[in-house]
């Protein structure tokens, strides 16, 4: 798997005195996003490092928040030029470890 998760959206846990421990993950249907192709948001170019150019689209706002499935970052060589949609949707598979 390729990419990064920043964050996980609607996890819920029930039980006490143990540890909700992460096992793997399942994507979610067999069909990209609608807006899997699409950049969200561009960091400036007096961002980038030694004056190049950022070669993303230039976009005015960060309209992450309505990507169907969150946002993933756009790196090139380390550096981060934007984010754009993700392309897939995963829900994290979940043990309970108990502490007894």
């Amino acid at each position: 798997m390729r990419g990064e998760f920043n964050k996980v959206e609607e996890t819920e846990f029930v039980g006490r005195g143990g540890m909700p421990v992460r096992r793997g993950f399942a994507e979610c249907g067999v069909k990209p996003a609608r807006d899997a192709s699409e950049v969200c948001y561009t960091y400036p170019d007096e961002t980038m490092p030694d004056g190049v150019s950022n070669p993303l689209p230039s976009v005015s706002d960060d309209t992450c928040y309505a990507c169907q499935y969150g946002s993933e970052n756009v790196k090139y060589g380390g550096t981060v030029l934007g984010k754009r949609c993700r392309p897939y949707k995963y829900i994290w598979r979940w043990n309970y470890k108990f502490a007894l």
